[in-house]
């Protein structure tokens, strides 16, 4: 449907192509997607999460820093105080994450893997059976 509307407004004039596409954002895409995906097949997933989630705040911290700045709300560069409590809780959450969650989580998967010859995966219950499928 979006892009069925961009294709509408783009035949009408309405958006210009240099508009629909940042300058560098494909550049992004086949660096970042290959980045990622290497990441991901080597590093747990939550810590993939994590971290992604990590960089976000801090691109959105700045975001608004920049813009409050730009709009005037705040007229000196006291704005990025904004992106400095960002990266104070930021900080904190992933200093937990990594001290207390990831830790317990790494201690669970030793004990449902040692206690069981399936693996890892043996505290997981079966996937439950779709109707219509007897098997």
């Amino acid at each position: 449907m979006g892009s069925a509307l961009l294709a509408v407004h783009a035949l009408l004039g309405a958006v210009a192509l240099a508009a629909t596409v940042p300058s560098g954002f494909v550049d992004s895409i086949f660096v970042g997607v290959p980045i990622g995906a290497y990441l991901i097949q080597r590093i747990r997933p939550e810590t993939f999460r994590r971290v992604c989630m990590s960089f976000d705040a801090w691109v959105v911290g700045f975001g608004l820093s920049a813009l409050l700045q730009s709009l005037g709300v705040v007229e000196s560069n006291l704005a990025f105080l904004v992106l400095f409590a960002v990266g104070i809780v930021d900080s904190l959450l992933l200093y937990r994450f990594f001290t207390v969650q990831l830790p317990g989580v790494k201690r669970v998967e030793q004990l449902a893997a040692s206690d069981s010859p399936a693996g890892a995966y043996a505290h997981r219950a079966p996937a439950p059976k779709k109707a219509g499928h007897y098997a």
